[in-house]
């Protein structure tokens, strides 16, 4: 009865031990810790703000990768660039350095993780037709792409 009381006791130890030194860190890496851990994507990147004065508003479902809005506003370009620059620099984007300067209608944004840059990143890019007098045309282009892995310019 001894020997079976302590063959028992050596199970729930050796049971508690593996729980604690082997399953909870996964379930706090996985859980929370992991989360912590990487930057998570800002809401700009996964819901993209509209402009507020934009008008016959178009908006393509997500494909690839790929989304794609476009509108009319009475607005000039450069009110149109200080809003998105405002909205997205208050998510963490930046101008990125292409071909050797800081385009202002291009920005993106990078996931970090505890080892640097991730697989994870996003470029939004905003075009501009001016050539009718009252509005002007938008388009921006929202692109996820991996950082570590392209070759080129996305």
């Amino acid at each position: 009865m001894r020997f079976a009381r302590g063959v028992l006791l050596y199970i729930f130890a050796m049971a508690g031990f593996a729980f604690v030194f082997l399953v909870l860190p996964q379930l706090i890496w996985v859980g929370f810790l992991g989360k912590m851990m990487f930057t998570q994507p800002p809401p700009s990147a996964l819901n993209l703000p509209i402009y507020p004065d934009a008008q016959q508003v178009v908006q393509e479902p997500p494909a690839n990768g790929i989304t794609i809005v476009t509108f009319q506003t009475p607005d000039k370009p450069h009110e149109v660039l200080a809003y998105y620059r405002q909205v997205l620099r208050n998510d963490s984007w930046v101008n990125p350095l292409i071909n050797g300067e800081y385009p202002e209608n291009i920005f993106e944004w990078h996931q970090g993780g505890p080892d640097g840059p991730t697989a994870l990143a996003y470029r939004l890019m905003m075009t501009f037709d001016t050539s009718d007098d009252q509005m002007t045309k938008v388009e921006i282009l929202l692109l996820q792409f991996d950082p570590i892995h392209y070759t080129s310019d996305p």
